[in-house]
């Protein structure tokens, strides 16, 4: 029973340790699987990794060795193979190796001799004493690796990349900072060696560099206590700090006190991106110079104001700078808007419309030659003005030395008259005797001739000989008796001659020579007792005068019957037109009878022609009485946009088959015009007409109104075809057609542009093939009460 009882107990305990073992073989397989799939995937890892990463077992547990090149390697240190290598070897490497020692083997056969002793020793001191080390090491390939070597736990881990690309750009990086460093010392050794004062500040506004000028000239002992100090140079500060936060840069004259002395100094500051600098320019010497130079410009000023001759000077711009008190005198100039430096050309402008200019056809090409003195002139010009007002003024213009012109002027009206009294023989002789055609004799007060002229001598045959020495009155006379014998004439300029001081009085007359010639001659007696006497040959003039009185009368006979032909004419064609048009528009009414579609086209046809032509009668009676000079205006104030969108309505109207759509451009200025309402309404009807005949599907029409410079501009512009330049130049011509489809354009815009002449404007026609056509006229604001016949 005992045995039998101890082996059931055997039995149960060898069943109850069965189970215990299969429990924990279960549980021991479950963590061998996660380990395996934590090192499946810590491979995994590795594997990725760009570089190497090499592990050795404990560190007393030895490695293989491997043969490398000991003549690089340190005495008594061999590199051991690593237990393990993880990562994409053949990528880093370039060659595929099986086990770790081969891989750890062509690993250091790739490293440059030279740096295996130091990776050996390093490698040595890890897996002895677990001395970590970061190494590069050079490739034989122009290459580098960086190596990082740790333990972990037991193990040492070295961790191996190319860093080939990354130390490039870090040599690179290197070069150029050491570089940069080089030029910043080099431009702070030169900002030290300024003479003037320079500073920066941080963005807080404090000075946080100075040079040594900037030390010297606030007196302080070292750079290093002024900036301690936070001596500032020149006042304003705070001013200039809030405009360089705007991203302003600053400059002002600041007067200072520098090393005990008061300096002029131009101070700038502008922006940097961790704060400020500054850097201060002395002016003093400069200063001082436009101190002197200011003085004396005061001083030149104030004795030009007490010149009586007028002084402006303009600078560069052309802009008034100086004047005196005789200029603003001379000219009738206030001088609070002279004050304001007024541009040369204003003035002129100003001058102009007070009539103080002389008159000029051109004024603005005039204009314009003054104004280029400014950069022409190099020498001194002098000029005359003649004004209207009677006066002769004296122009000196110069240039400035300083860039600009210097202008004086001086009124020599009174000097002019004295030179005119003084010089009155020097004028006669020399102009009257040297530049015209008249024949010229001076009388003395003896009788005797005293000069004479060569127009004298061919005037009147006469050999230069015969009048060598000083004829008498009467010997003259008896030469010139040959060609004219009427003794009255002679005897009345004998008198005037040699007559007391109550014969001495002008006397003109004619004289008709022997040959037909005619002359005219003057008897002048002269202040200083002498006498002249001129002859002017008007034989030329005398035929030109009576072929043109013959012509004149001729064509005023032509115009008087061409204006009886065409106003009789006109009118002899409207009784029968007027049958025509009335019998016309009869038939079309159906009163007489239904017309067929044929018959009324017809009828349609004939009722246009007529209307055609009775405005055309129209237009030639209006050309007559225009230039009959009997047609008036009737001026009344006509509202400009009601004028333009009727006369658009009517031509509309008239205008068979029209679908051009018609654009308003009227501006808000304009409101009325004075003018004749039903002629302007003839010259919009007639100007919209034009347009729309010679407009396409898809082209529009635009009228336009403005105002300004005291007249009103009104314009037709289209879209169409435009006319040809042949037409253009002929388009105001009467009975002008346009000669590209036998439509009548010229007799119409001959009468517009007569209407507008009327009133005192202007019009114009402009036009460019393929672009349309602009026809434009200008009224004055204001009635010109005007008649064809003005």
């Amino acid at each position: 029973m005992g045995a039998v009882s101890l082996a059931l107990a055997c039995a149960f305990w060898a069943a109850a340790s069965n189970a215990e073992a299969r429990r924990v073989q279960t549980s021991l397989k479950a963590k061998l699987k996660d380990s395996e799939a934590k090192l499946d995937h810590a491979d995994a890892v590795l594997s990725s990794d760009p570089g190497l990463v090499l592990v050795w077992g404990e560190v007393s547990h030895a490695a293989p060795s491997l043969p490398v090149p000991t003549a690089y390697l340190p005495k008594g240190i061999v590199p051991m193979a690593p237990n393990w290598v993880m990562g994409d070897f053949e990528a880093l490497l370039g060659k595929a190796e099986r086990t770790p020692a081969e891989q750890f083997r062509t690993l250091l056969m790739r490293i440059r001799n030279e740096d295996l002793s130091s990776f050996a020793v390093a490698l040595d001191d890890l897996r002895a004493r677990g001395t970590p080390f970061s190494l590069v090491l050079t490739r034989k390939d122009k290459g580098e690796f960086e190596v990082i070597g740790e333990t972990v736990g037991p193990r040492a881990v070295v961790r191996i990349r190319d860093v080939s690309g990354a130390l490039r750009e870090v040599k690179r990086l290197t070069a150029l900072l050491e570089g940069t460093e080089v030029e910043r010392r080099q431009l702070a050794d030169l900002l030290q060696c300024l003479p003037q004062p320079a500073w920066l500040r941080d963005r807080s506004g404090k000075l946080t560099w100075l040079n040594s000028a900037y030390a010297h000239a606030v007196d302080a002992s070292s750079l290093e206590n002024a900036i301690d100090d936070q001596v500032e140079l020149a006042d304003g500060v705070k001013e200039r700090l809030a405009q360089i936060t705007n991203g302003e840069t600053t400059q002002d004259r600041r007067y200072v006190v520098a090393a005990g002395d008061r300096r002029a100094m131009d101070v700038m500051e502008f922006p940097l991106p961790d704060g400020s600098g500054g850097i201060a320019i002395d002016q003093s010497e400069a200063d001082n110079l436009d101190q002197k130079l200011r003085s004396k410009v005061e001083a030149h000023h104030s004795t030009l104001e007490h010149l009586t001759s007028a002084v402006a000077i303009f600078d560069e711009a052309r802009t008034l700078q100086y004047f005196n008190r005789a200029f603003a005198r001379l000219w009738d100039l206030d001088r609070e808007w002279l004050g304001t430096h007024p541009p040369h050309g204003e003035i002129l402008d100003r001058l102009r419309e007070a009539r103080r200019l002389p008159e000029q056809r051109d004024f603005r090409g005039w204009k314009d030659q003054r104004l280029s003195l400014y950069t022409t002139l190099t020498d001194i010009k002098t000029d005359t003005w003649h004004l209207p007002d009677g006066r002769s003024v004296r122009i000196l213009a110069r240039p400035h030395p300083q860039g600009g012109m210097i202008f004086l002027y001086e009124d020599v009206s009174e000097r002019y008259a004295l030179e005119s009294q003084v010089n009155t023989l020097a004028e006669v002789q020399r102009k009257t005797l040297d530049h015209l055609d008249e024949g010229v004799a001076v009388f003395g007060t003896d009788g005797r001739l005293a000069l004479h002229n060569m127009s004298f001598e061919t005037l009147w045959r006469l050999e230069p000989d015969q009048l060598s020495t000083p004829l008498h009155i009467n010997e003259v006379i008896t030469l010139c008796k040959d060609l004219f014998d009427q003794e009255p004439i002679w005897r009345t300029i004998r008198a005037r001659v040699t007559g007391g001081e109550d014969a001495r009085t002008d006397h003109r007359g004619e004289m008709r020579l022997i040959d037909g010639s005619l002359l005219l001659f003057e008897v002048q007696p002269l202040r200083s007792g002498q006498t002249l006497v001129t002859f002017l040959d008007q034989t030329a003039q005398d035929k030109v005068r009576r072929a043109l009185r013959e012509r004149n009368e001729a064509l005023e006979t032509a115009d008087r019957l061409k204006s009886a032909f065409i106003e009789n004419v006109s009118y002899q064609l409207r009784n029968p037109l007027n049958s025509i048009l009335g019998f016309s528009e009869f038939l079309q009414t159906g009163i007489a009878g239904d017309l067929n579609e044929k018959q009324n086209e017809y009828v349609g046809d004939v009722i246009r022609g007529a209307n055609q032509l009775r405005d055309l009668i129209d237009d030639i009676l209006d050309l007559a009485m225009i230039e009959a000079g009997t047609l008036s205006l009737e001026v009344s104030e006509v509202n400009v946009r009601g004028l333009l969108e009727g006369a658009a309505r009517m031509a509309v109207t008239r205008a068979e088959h029209s679908a051009v759509p018609i654009r308003y451009d009227i501006s808000e200025a304009v409101d009325v015009v004075d003018a004749d309402e039903k002629r302007l309404r003839q010259v919009l009807f007639a100007l919209m007409s034009n347009a729309i005949r010679h407009c396409r599907a898809g082209d529009e029409i635009t009228l336009g109104a403005t105002r300004e410079a005291g007249q009103v501009t009104i314009w037709v512009k289209d879209t169409g075809p435009g006319l040809p330049p042949e037409i253009l130049r002929r388009a105001f011509d009467s009975f002008a057609s346009d000669d590209t489809g036998g439509r009548r354009a010229g007799l119409g815009l001959a009468l517009v542009k007569s209407f507008i002449d009327l009133h005192g404007g202007w019009v114009t026609l402009d036009s460019t093939e393929g672009q349309g056509t602009i026809a434009t006229f200008a009224l004055p604001e204001r009635a010109v009460h005007s008649n064809a016949a003005e």
